[in-house]
């Protein structure tokens, strides 16, 4: 389990360490690499160069395979009725994409700990 997520387990059950405290911010991403985000109150600039910055999964990419079934079917024509004469299922693999990257534009939410000196992404919004 990462620093992070830890430390958001503890905020949630209100036992925040000293030292330790939190602010949550908002703000858009301006650049990707490096990761710049200004902050929408105070116009502060997080910049992954000089500050460590850690993405939850909602801000990274996450991909999923899944199997999913293809039924076919053959029919033929009897007295003029068209009639089911066999039926096939097979498995094709689907990749789906569940989260997305950040990209410049997208408006996230942020968590400022560590003294003012660390930040997570949390998700988008």
């Amino acid at each position: 389990m990462s620093k992070c997520d830890e430390l958001a387990k503890e905020i949630v059950k209100g036992r925040e360490p000293e030292g330790r405290k939190t602010d949550l911010m908002f703000g858009s991403v301006t650049t990707i690499r490096p990761l710049t985000i200004r902050i929408d109150s105070t116009g502060y600039i997080i910049n992954s160069n000089l500050y460590d910055v850690s993405l939850s999964q909602m801000v990274r990419d996450l991909f999923i395979e899944v199997d999913v079934p293809i039924i076919s079917t053959q029919t033929s024509w009897i007295n003029g009725v068209q009639v089911v004469t066999g039926v096939t299922t097979t498995q094709q693999t689907q990749r789906i994409q569940v989260f997305r990257s950040l990209m410049a534009g997208d408006r996230v939410k942020v968590l400022r700990y560590g003294r003012g000196q660390k930040f997570y992404i949390l998700e988008r919004g």
